[in-house]
């Protein structure tokens, strides 16, 4: 998102540490060994989860609702394919995300019934914990939000040093937040 949008969460000016919304990132900031809270598990958070997740020493993510994830398998093409696609325009329109529109907008396309069959073997063969992978099945139907692509979002959201949290954010205190639960996370 480039226009980043903290309504709706109290006290986020009473923070007292350092944060940014993902659009504006602060390369300043080391994350190497620190505690991080991402608000947000979208396709923005997707990219940098990962990175954050390795270098972090503690990270939490705050899932307001899960969203469906699908591998990018992304390959370089064989010569064999480059040559069909200069030959074969629909060809190299199949080979594009823009091919995969009618699974998002069009309820009960045959398309959408198969990426809900790819994002749920993607989630299974991904993540082995039972309750990660529930939390991390979305209660919707694919294409009310955007899809998430990637393949090493789901390894890093199981890595031990990352927490998934669902829970409501009640509001931001100084030192971190406090869920609806009334747990303080730091």
């Amino acid at each position: 998102m480039d226009r980043p949008s903290t309504k709706g969460i109290k006290g986020v000016d009473s923070f007292k540490g350092k944060s940014f919304p993902s659009s504006r990132w602060d390369h300043a900031i080391e994350l190497c060994g620190k505690r991080v809270a991402c608000i947000g598990n979208g396709p923005s958070a997707a990219q940098f989860i990962p990175e954050v997740a390795e270098k972090a020493s503690r990270l939490l993510v705050f899932q307001h609702s899960a969203a469906y994830v699908v591998p990018r398998n992304d390959r370089p093409y064989t010569d064999e394919e480059r040559k069909q696609f200069v030959n074969d325009h629909a060809e190299r329109q199949k080979s594009r995300h823009e091919s995969w529109i009618p699974a998002f907008v069009s309820p009960g396309h045959e398309l959408g019934t198969g990426f809900t069959v790819l994002a749920r073997s993607h989630l299974e063969a991904q993540v082995a914990d039972p309750v990660l992978r529930e939390k991390r099945w979305p209660d919707y139907v694919l294409g009310c939000k955007r899809v998430v692509i990637a393949d090493d979002y789901y390894p890093a959201l199981a890595r031990p040093n990352v927490d998934v949290i669902t829970d409501k954010i009640e509001q931001i205190k100084p030192t971190g937040v406090r869920t609806v639960d009334d747990t303080a996370r730091s």
